[in-house]
């Protein structure tokens, strides 16, 4: 008698798709309030700088492809050092440290389409504390959340070269922060690790009574349904 098929495969297949769905979904606020804001501060930077100030230039085309790649590195970096605060892996953190790090870019747009803009309006700490309080206060996210987006901020920071305008949209004024980019790398990754040590008690990235915890719930419920169907036979 050959032994009974086991669908132990399909099972480990349905539970990362499950989980990865949900981690995805409720992530969708996040990135929504992310992208809009950033946005929102671009569209402002049209509208309420001087136009002296409009001397923003998109980066040679041949350098952008490596300079996200080393962007995507250091969310990845931060992503792994708040896994080890949080003590184990999670995919939420990478998606979302990788994600951020990587869309404070969009602020860009205008001189991708040949429209004069400041440079980088939302790369600003104005930009970050109006975040952190609509992920507060409207969202209702929990600190580790918090401090990822910060991670991520900072990160991007120090990554980036030039100049920014760090209290854009209530002054242009351009500040250099070349000399002080290890600290500020330095500076996300204890935030970054901070959050994840936040998030041990959780067990999720996001809003602890999101759907992102009750992932695990739905993947069991999916297993005993999965087991619960007759199991194929062979015969001899």
């Amino acid at each position: 008698m050959k032994p009974r098929y086991q669908a132990r495969p399909r099972q480990g297949v349905e539970r990362a798709v499950t989980s990865i769905g949900w981690v995805v979904r409720d992530s969708l606020d996040v990135f929504a309030a992310f992208v809009a804001l950033g946005l929102t501060f671009t569209a402002i930077s049209l509208t309420a700088s001087p136009v002296e100030v409009r001397v923003g230039t998109l980066r040679p085309l041949s350098t952008i492809p490596i300079h996200e790649f080393e962007l995507i590195g250091a969310g990845v970096a931060l992503s792994l050092v708040l896994m080890i605060g949080l003590r184990k892996l999670d995919l939420s953190s990478l998606l979302l440290s990788s994600s951020f790090i990587v869309f404070l870019d969009l602020d860009h747009l205008p001189s991708a389409l040949g429209i004069a803009q400041p440079i980088r309006p939302a790369h600003s700490l104005v930009f970050l504390a109006v975040l952190l309080i609509i992920l507060t206060f409207f969202f209702k996210k929990p600190a580790k959340v918090r401090l990822t987006v910060v991670a991520s901020f900072f990160g991007h920071l120090a990554v980036d070269t030039g100049t920014f305008p760090l209290l854009a949209p209530l002054s242009y004024g351009y500040y250099s922060l070349a000399s002080v980019d290890l600290g500020l790398f330095t500076f996300a990754a204890l935030t970054a690790l901070a959050a994840g040590y936040l998030g041990r008690s959780q067990g999720s990235l996001l809003n602890p009574e999101s759907h992102t915890r009750g992932a695990e719930d739905s993947t069991f419920a999916l297993q005993r349904l999965i087991r619960s169907r007759p199991r194929l036979r062979t015969k001899a």
